[in-house]
């Protein structure tokens, strides 16, 4: 598996750490875009996008839920943090059994919350730090699958929980205080989460490094929802967050014409062809994502709807699930990687 967050070349890795990470997202980004060949951005059709989405966000604040744990502060943060560390998968879909039918995320939430509700010290880092590839095969219900892939997708999660672990110990002292004062913070958070290479999610494309810190910044984005809804903590800067470049934000763009694929590209992706993490189409069809999640942020801010990315996302992830966005002579890119 080509595993494009961990692409970084050698000695580098501070250079993506500049004082305007979000910045270097958005040029970078443009730089595909201007120069793709695959994936386009129909501006009427944002346009149109825009003065009909509605006006009420307000449920895109909301973290808990049926599907995740949210209890005891403490508890509830380290569970957070794991999510964030192995939100990815997307692609091994249909090589896992999935408790919760068409949802590989819920599958892992909720059987990460019921892990937590019978044993909270499964999320202390120690424990995260020790963990065996049994242990993650039986925690996210793959215990009985067989299938290759599943056990390729485990052998990541684990990796992801174990530096996850290293880093509270190692950044924090495995101290929860300090990293909600980090939490506070877009900025400080995404400086601190880029500190784990897993989260470095970093391509190339005509040999420029394009920057999408997807589940970085979705992982901040869930710590903010966290913090208001339970009135821990604000989170400032959220306005700086670029969209979570993935294939549902990409599938819903495409369904309503704001991305525009070529004949070439729509052949491979509605016929199930698998993209390689990092090729030129992939990077065009996530950065395409991200330039038009920020037009329409700047429009629709302006309009005084919608103020970030936040509500814009979710929005977009919610309406993926619905029917009529799951036709299957109109499928979503599919990929294999860490990145989404």
């Amino acid at each position: 598996m080509t595993d494009i967050a961990l692409k970084m070349p050698v000695g580098q890795t501070d250079n993506n750490r500049s004082n305007d990470p979000f910045s270097k997202v958005i040029s970078s980004c443009s730089f595909v875009v201007d120069n793709a060949r695959d994936v386009a951005i129909d501006d009427n059709a944002l346009s149109h996008f825009a003065r009909t989405m509605p006006r009420n966000g307000k449920v895109a604040w909301q973290f808990s839920g049926r599907h995740h744990y949210t209890g005891e502060e403490s508890l509830t943060l380290r569970y957070v943090l794991c999510i964030g560390a192995i939100n990815f998968g997307s692609g091994y879909a249909h090589d896992l059994i999935r408790s919760v039918p068409n949802s590989t995320y819920y599958t892992i939430a909720s059987l990460l919350k019921d892990a937590v509700t019978r044993d909270p010290e499964i999320v202390s880092s120690q424990r995260l730090i020790a963990l065996t590839m049994k242990e993650v095969r039986e925690l996210f219900g793959q215990a009985g699958n067989d299938n290759p892939r599943a056990t390729e997708l485990m052998a990541q999660f684990r990796l992801s929980l174990n530096e996850l672990g290293h880093w509270l110990i190692d950044r924090y002292d495995d101290d929860l205080d300090a990293v909600i004062d980090d939490t506070r913070s877009t900025h400080t958070m995404l400086q601190s989460l880029l500190r784990m290479k897993r989260f470095e999610d970093v391509s190339l494309y005509d040999n420029k490094q394009i920057y999408y810190y997807k589940r970085a910044q979705l992982l901040i984005a869930d710590l903010a929802r966290v913090g208001r809804e339970f009135g821990w903590w604000n989170t400032v800067g959220l306005e700086r967050l670029t969209i979570f470049a993935d294939n549902a934000v990409a599938h819903v763009l495409r369904q309503l014409g704001v991305l525009v694929y070529s004949d070439r590209l729509a052949a491979r992706i509605d016929a199930g062809e698998y993209l390689e993490a990092g090729e030129r189409a992939e990077n065009e069809i996530r950065a395409a994502s991200v330039i038009a999640g920020n037009i329409l942020q700047k429009t629709l801010a302006a309009e005084r709807k919608w103020s970030t990315i936040l509500e814009i996302d979710h929005y977009l992830w919610d309406v993926s699930h619905e029917p009529e966005f799951r036709r299957p002579s109109m499928r979503r890119h599919m990929c294999r990687t860490i990145a989404y």
